[in-house]
């Protein structure tokens, strides 16, 4: 009887070990691929798309993960740097450009004063 228990739990286990992988695959609390295109550090003309991925907010630090960077108030990411981490979005400043990255919307652009979508 002991062994007929301790076979089953064995395979309960191995079968659970099985599926986790599968499960970890899709996450469906992610955001929809919200990206801004700007320019890139090393190469003017060339662009490049960045995703917010998360943002968390304390009250001694804010940081904001875009495309799988961590990233901080005053960081460089894509030749951008990071000027503000709020609860939903992060607006990051290239040149005269502002491009603010939500969790789930589009980018919007503004360019002196002037937003563009």
């Amino acid at each position: 009887m002991f062994n007929a228990n301790l076979i089953r739990n064995g395979l309960c286990l191995f079968a659970c070990l099985l599926v986790l992988p599968l499960q970890a695959a899709v996450d469906p609390t992610r955001p929809s691929s919200a990206t801004a295109t700007v320019s890139g550090a090393t190469t003017k003309n060339k662009k490049r798309s960045l995703r917010l991925q998360s943002i968390r907010v304390s009250d001694n630090s804010s940081r904001a993960v875009i495309d799988g960077k961590t990233v901080y108030l005053g960081s460089r990411i894509g030749g951008a740097k990071v000027i503000s981490i709020n609860l939903s979005s992060v607006v990051l400043q290239q040149g005269s450009e502002r491009i603010q990255l939500g969790l789930g919307s589009t980018a919007k652009f503004k360019k002196n004063s002037q937003e563009v979508n």
